[in-house]
This record gives structure tokens, sequence and C-alpha cells, in this order.
């Protein structure tokens, strides 16, 4: 029989029997059977089979956890109260589990680390690999020989929090900079957004130098490469609010010096906006934004004797480059003049330096025969290029060197491309074998449409194209797309269908036009519909021949065609 609630097991009724009596299966066997089902039902000592149902196990204690070990009892987990898993360790509890979080007394994660819920550690929590958070992590405030998020090896490095709303970071047991809701404040508290207690350094022993005033200059900040005037090797950027009327006038002053040239201003940035290279920006604050002082350049705006002569500058509708006075405006590349545009006639010039009188606007080449020029001839629409080193000429539009209307390319007197007046474009070298779109005389990329004859090369009747064919043609290469009508005549039978050319070639073989073909109807046969065009080396013409269906007979049916073929 089974085991009462409390997990008491009771031989079956009949049980134990009187001395003596005869062993029958009548009682015998049940018997056996119910011990041997109690037996299963029982928890094997190695851990063969898994229990059923929920394992209950009494609270245990601290010193006594109900989970232990044979070789460390005290070593365990227990229930210290309702709805908590305690972990013992000799005695002590270091780790409480409650719905609401994890409790311990201390903690080394040596791994990986992800908690999700509430945990409180009343001493050090110690990690040796990540921590994953989903909630915030409440630490003590620290202090400065001992900030609370420290490192292992360093314990009086890192971040902890004077009081409400700081943040302080320490190095060494010494405070290295906080924030607060004011700013940042490095080697002391804030009361800007950034406040430094000492020099910044760039790089270098040198950096940015604080406020400094004077009579001209109401406020410099400078950052500068070092602290000695008389240093040889010094450059320096100075911010300066500048004394006047005004108290947002401001400039930049960027200086440099060094061995064997004098300190100086180098460039200035004005409160304009202006920039003066060499000096200070020019008094024209609405029309230049750059100034090169200098009497010899020729970049943005040069001044000559107080005469602005050159310049690049925006006058509110447009961009003015070039000179102010009645001279050419020169390109130079590789220390030699490249090209120029003329003031007086606005003729662009490219590798001449003189007009030829031409009435046109551009010209590339002064016409000698040791240049190449681009130039417009007096020939209506006629465009000459490249006429002197090689005797190449590329002519586009009509000329006295070809018929009207035509675009060619003439190298030593050879033709290499043409577009004729009636719109045919060839070349010289499409191909080695010459034909035209209906004909050999020129080599052409042309498309036609064309309605081809349709014949019976065997068991076929009331043959016919389904319309016009389409008809692309690139040099010896004809593509061909269209479909017919037919009707098979007989089952099972080879079946021929003849298609005319768009452009007549010399078929020698089978394999000089290839395509494909489907049948609208599967049962007239090919292959499931489909069927091969082949070029026909006797008739000269489109081929398909294929085995009919073993009822096809009198079945009408449309037949695409998609096929290739090369003019020879």
């Amino acid at each position: 029989m089974p085991r009462n609630s409390s997990g008491t097991y009771a031989l079956p009724a009949g049980n134990p029997v009187s001395p003596n009596t005869i062993i029958e299966t009548a009682w015998a066997n049940p018997t056996m059977s119910d011990i041997g089902s109690a037996l299963t039902d029982s928890l094997d000592r190695f851990g063969r089979g898994s229990m059923l149902a929920p394992l209950k196990a009494p609270d245990g204690t601290a010193s006594a956890p109900v989970f232990s070990f044979s070789s460390e009892a005290t070593l365990g987990i227990y229930r210290p109260a309702s709805q908590q898993i305690g972990f013992a360790v000799n005695g002590a509890t270091p780790l409480t589990v409650t719905a609401t979080g994890i409790t311990a007394t201390a903690a080394t994660i040596n791994g990986a680390a992800t908690i999700t819920g509430a945990a409180t550690i009343g001493g050090t929590l110690t990690l040796t690999g990540a921590l994953t958070l989903s909630a915030a992590l409440f630490t003590p405030l620290g202090t400065v020989g001992a900030p609370t998020h420290s490192f292992v090896g360093d314990t009086n490095t890192g971040m902890w929090s004077p009081g409400a709303d700081i943040l302080a970071w320490s190095v060494n047991g010494a405070e290295g900079f906080r924030l607060n809701t004011t700013g940042l404040g490095i080697g002391m508290t804030p009361t800007q957004k950034l406040d430094v207690a000492g020099r910044v350094n760039a790089l270098s022993a040198y950096g940015f130098s604080g406020i400094t005033r004077n009579a001209a200059v109401v406020r410099t900040f400078l950052i500068d490469t070092t602290d000695d005037p008389s240093d040889n090797n010094r450059a320096s950027i100075a911010l300066q609010t500048l004394a006047g009327a005004s108290s947002s006038d401001s400039q930049i002053v960027f200086s440099t010096n060094h061995y064997g040239v004098s300190a100086g201003t180098r460039m200035t940035i004005s409160s304009d906006g202006n920039v003066g290279i060499g000096g200070t920006p020019n008094a024209y604050p609405s029309r230049t934004a750059l100034t090169l002082n200098n009497a010899t350049g020729t970049i943005f705006d040069q001044n000559i004797n107080g005469v602005r002569t050159s310049t690049i500058s925006v006058d509110g509708t447009a961009i003015i480059f070039g000179g102010l006075t009645n001279l050419p405006l020169i390109f130079w590349t590789n220390s030699s003049e490249k090209a120029r545009l003329l003031s007086g006639t606005g003729e662009f010039l490219i590798g001449a330096t003189a007009s030829r009188s031409f009435a046109f606007r551009l010209q590339v080449g002064d016409g000698s025969a040791d240049t190449r020029s681009l130039f417009t001839d007096n020939q209506k629409f006629a465009v000459a290029i490249s006429n002197g080193v090689g005797n190449g000429s590329y002519y586009f539009g009509a000329s006295a060197a070809a018929t009207p209307d035509a675009l060619w390319s003439n190298n030593a007197g050879v033709t290499r491309l043409t577009l004729t007046d009636d719109g045919r474009l060839y070349g010289s070298a499409l191909h080695n074998n010459a034909g035209a779109v209906t004909g050999t005389t020129n080599q052409y990329i042309a498309s036609l449409t064309y309605t081809p004859s349709v014949t019976n090369g065997g068991n076929t009747s009331a043959l016919s194209a389904n319309g016009t064919f389409q008809v692309v043609r690139v040099g010896n290469v004809v593509l061909v797309s269209g479909n017919i009508n037919f009707t098979v005549t007989a089952n099972g039978t080879t079946t021929i269908v003849l298609v005319s050319l768009p452009i007549a070639s010399n078929f020698a073989t089978a394999n000089q036009a290839n395509g494909t073909g489907v049948l609208s109807n599967a049962a007239a046969g090919g292959t499931n519909g489909s069927i091969s065009w082949v070029s026909d080396a006797t008739n000269k013409v489109l081929r398909a021949q294929f085995v009919s269906g073993a009822a096809s007979a009198g079945v009408a049916v449309t037949c695409w065609l998609h096929a290739g073929y090369e003019i020879v």
C-alpha cells in the first residue's frame, strides 16, 4: 500500500503472516510487489534517480545547516527565518538571500557577476571580473585616504564623496579633482564650470597662462610655449579684449619667433571675423575676410603702396577673384605659365600667351606644330582637337573633311568611328567581319524589326510569324526575339521549323546560331515544352528541331524564339 502523508510505509492487508504459513502467490506476490514499489520510491544514496516531488527538510541552524557535507558538518545551507536562505560557514552566516535581495558581510567575485535586484554588502566587495547591475549601487561615502571605489593593490586611489552632491577622486591618498553642482575643479573646489589650480600643460612643461591686463588690452588669455619672453623658440596665441568704446572689441593674435627671425605677430583675427596675415586685417569689414599684408604677395587681398591690386573677396552678390587693374590673370604650374585670362576681351588662353584673333572666347594652343590644340574654326559647328603632334584630328559636327552631320575620329587619315547623317553608328574595329544592317559595307551598331518567313521543315502546318520580330545588331552579332504559330501534324515524329534571318549570314555549321524556345503547349513535344534554335547551314536560316509528343497531332501552338547568331 502507498505511504501516508507523513511518508510512513505499511504492509498490505494480510501481513505479517503467521508462522508455518505456506507461501502462496495470493498474498506473497502482492506483498513483494508493494515492497518493491516502496523501495523504488525511496531516495537512492548513490544519487540514482531524482525526486518526483519537492524535498522537504528541517530548518537547520548556522552551526548545523540542514544541507551540509559529510566531512564538514558546519558548512552548508539552512533556513534562518521565514522567506530566507542562509549560507552557513563554521557557525556564521556570511550570506543571506531574501525576496528583496542579498545581504553579505563581505564578498569577493572572481568572475563576471550580474545583479538584477537589491544587494547589501556589509564589508568589502572585491571584484576580479565584470559586474553587471540592473539597479542602483549604493556604497559608503569613503574618505580621501580610503576612497569607496578603489583598486586591488592600490586602495588609496579611486573615487569617493566628501558630501552631498559632490564627487572626488583621490590619487595616492590626496584629492586630485572634484565635481559638484557648480563645475569641475582640478586641485581646488570649483567656482566656475572649470577651475584649475595651477598650470595646464600641453605636451610639454609649458601651457596656458592666466588672465593679464594692461592699458591697451583689458584682458588677455595667453596660450604660450614658454614663460621666458627671450626664448628664441617661442609661439603663442593670445585671446584679447581690447580697450575702447565697446567692451565687445576683441581679437585673437598668433605670434612666433625663432633663431634669426625676430618675434612678431604672424596673424590676427579681428572682432569682425577678418583675418590679417603678417599684420592686422584691412579696413574693409564688409568685403575683405582675409588680408595678406605683403607688398609682393598675390594671395587674397594684395596691397601695393596702399592700392588694392588683386583680391579674393565677396561683395554680397558674387565672389570676386582676380585683379583690380588692367592686367591679365595668369595661371602657373611647375614654375611656368600654363593659361591666362585676358582683361580686355575676356578670352581664356591655354598653352598660349597671345590671342590668335579668332572671334571665340576659348583657345587651346598657339597653332604651332608642337602644340595640341582645342579651338573652333570658321566652319559651322566644327571642333578639332590636337591637329599638331601625331597628325591626329578629332572632328565633331560638319566640316570639309566629312559629310554633314557626322561624328568621326581621323588618325593619320584612317576613319575610326562614324555617326552617319541617317543615325547609324559604326567603327572600324568593332569586329573582323565587316557588315552593315543589311550588308557588308560598314560595321554598325543598329536595331530594327522585321517579319520573318516561317517554313515547314517537317511535321508542321499553318505556319506564320506572330507579328514583327525585334532585332539588335552589334558588329557581326545579331540578336533576334519574337514568336511564331504552327500546328503539329503527327505524333512522335521529328518536327522541324525554319525561320528566315533579318540580316543574311552564310552559315557553315549548326553552332553559329544558338537560342531557346518555349512551346505554349508542352504536349506538343520537346523537353517539357522547351526546344533549341540553331543555325541551318543548308538553308541559311534559324532551325528548331524536336520530336512531337505522343498525343500532339493537330495541336496548334505558339513558339517563342530568343536567339543570337553570327554574320559570316
